[in-house]
């Protein structure tokens, strides 16, 4: 939710940030953030909602539901808003996104307000083929600082799953779990950042 609301560069800014959604002060640190989400009845299950789509991330406005109830919930938002059509800038950048290997395929989804199943046919070029991905400068690299290793470990060991601790932290899923599984940042001594390979697969899910 910090990178969606905070960093233009994101592809979702468009739909959070860039339309005044925000998160609130207390959030921005991560110990007010996880009282409230324990006491709102998280779970490794479920994702954040913004119940009104046009408030930003606060106690107030945000709730735990499945990953299906949230898509679903955009795709309807993007409907009502007129926005249910895909345009080729949004498919270039879906298709970035699938190239890199960095997200998952629902996530694509819910960051764009489709399905998981239109994700899947633009990856398997059945519609939008002649869309190219923006490719140029871009590489696999997943790349922590010193301080996300150590809110990705603290997290972690605070018991929240993968997927949260890297949209908390603002850092690929694969980055968490190279921490999780031991494959990087053992020593949390080093100065800079960290690299490692990415496992290439195809997302699916």
């Amino acid at each position: 939710m910090h990178q969606r609301c905070g960093n233009a560069k994101h592809d979702a800014f468009h739909r959070y940030g860039g339309r005044g959604i925000s998160v609130c002060e207390a959030w921005k640190e991560f110990k007010p953030f996880y009282e409230w989400a324990i006491a709102s009845g998280y779970q490794d299950c479920l994702t954040i909602d913004r119940e009104n789509n046009d408030k930003g991330y606060s106690p107030g406005n945000c709730r735990w539901i499945t990953r299906a109830a949230n898509a679903k919930k955009a795709m309807q938002d993007r409907k009502d808003n007129g926005e249910s059509k895909l345009n080729p800038e949004m498919v270039s950048q879906i298709k970035t996104r699938i190239a890199l290997g960095i997200d998952t395929y629902l996530s694509i989804a819910m960051d764009f307000g489709v399905s998981r199943e239109t994700v899947n046919e633009i990856a398997l070029n059945k519609t939008w083929i002649e869309v190219e991905p923006i490719l140029e400068g871009r590489r696999r690299k997943n790349s922590l600082t010193v301080e996300q290793a150590k809110s990705v470990k603290a997290l972690l060991s605070s018991g929240i799953n993968v997927q949260a601790v890297a949209d908390l932290v603002g850092v690929s899923k694969h980055a968490v779990t190279a921490i999780n599984i031991g494959r990087a940042w053992r020593k949390l001594d080093d100065n800079g950042e960290v690299s490692y390979p990415i496992v290439k697969r195809r997302m699916t899910c």
